[in-house]
């Protein structure tokens, strides 16, 4: 049963904080190719026929139809790819202090692709049971390692140990969120870069190409204006609940693995 739930918390894990990312990629990427192809075809830049009612949607509508299950194998492997690469990229991002945690340097990073993360893996209240779990795992300690290399060595052991020992832990929850919500911070992040680009090029529009239908660019202009403030909104937010998150799963860890080893074992609870 414990290896059920250890295989379905690790298909958790990937479609969670793996796949669906990815797949809000894929749909940002196709939505501004169609977007740009549409609009440079409004503008006479391209010949028509190659976009919103030429040759894609027959081809998209043609695969369809003929395989569906094709179709899905496809989205899921470019879903799971582009997922892969929003992952690697945000979680190159800088440690910061409790002191630092503030919402604008923190946002100036997260629009660099690299989301930041606490440096303080729990919440110092817990330091006593950490070393507890320290000194039960008998993991050694090194004066000259810092507190981020010390965490490296204790989490995969306590997360082996939780494992086997437990069938009801928050610890993957919290980190499918963590990795789900910094994930969405990357991909708010290439919307908001997209849509500052897409905004350049209507205003270039209409700036240098009097020939067009001005009133669809003008609508155009507006509704990227509000997906760049959208972009920033949820740059904002999930930068935040990433690091909110991301606390809280160390907070699990050490709380969960301190009431396996120390705590009243359940045939003792009643007495």
């Amino acid at each position: 049963m414990k290896d059920l739930l250890s295989k379905l918390f690790d298909s958790s894990y990937e479609l969670i904080g793996i796949i669906f990312p990815g797949f809000g990629l894929l749909c940002l990427v196709g939505f501004a190719v169609v977007l740009a192809l549409d609009s440079l075809q409004a503008a006479e830049l391209v010949a028509t026929g190659v976009c919103l009612h030429g040759a894609w949607p027959s081809l998209l509508g043609h695969i369809g139809e003929e395989s569906g299950v094709g179709t899905l194998a496809i989205v899921l492997a470019l879903s799971y790819l582009l997922g892969q690469c929003l992952f690697w990229f945000s979680r190159n991002g800088p440690l910061y202090d409790k002191a630092d945690d503030r919402a604008w340097p923190r946002f100036k990073l997260a629009l660099r692709v690299r989301v930041p993360e606490p440096r303080a893996r729990f919440a110092p209240p817990l330091q006593v049971m950490y070393e507890r779990a320290l000194a039960r795992f008998n993991i050694p300690s090194d004066p000259d390692m810092d507190s981020d290399e010390a965490w490296r060595q204790f989490y995969p052991v306590a997360k082996f140990y939780l494992q086997q020992h437990t069938t009801k832990s928050l610890v993957m929850t919290y980190q499918n969120k963590y990795t789900l919500h910094r994930s969405l911070t990357a991909l708010a992040t290439i919307a908001f870069w997209a849509s500052i680009a897409f905004q350049a090029f209507f205003v270039w529009i209409l700036v240098f190409d009097h020939g067009v239908d001005e009133s669809m660019f003008w609508v155009r202009a507006l509704i990227s204006l509000g997906s760049i403030a959208a972009a920033m909104l949820l740059v904002a937010v999930f930068s935040g609940s990433f690091g909110y998150y991301w606390r809280l799963f160390g907070d699990s860890i050490v709380t969960e693995c301190h009431s396996e080893l120390s705590g009243p074992k359940p045939n003792e609870s009643g007495k």
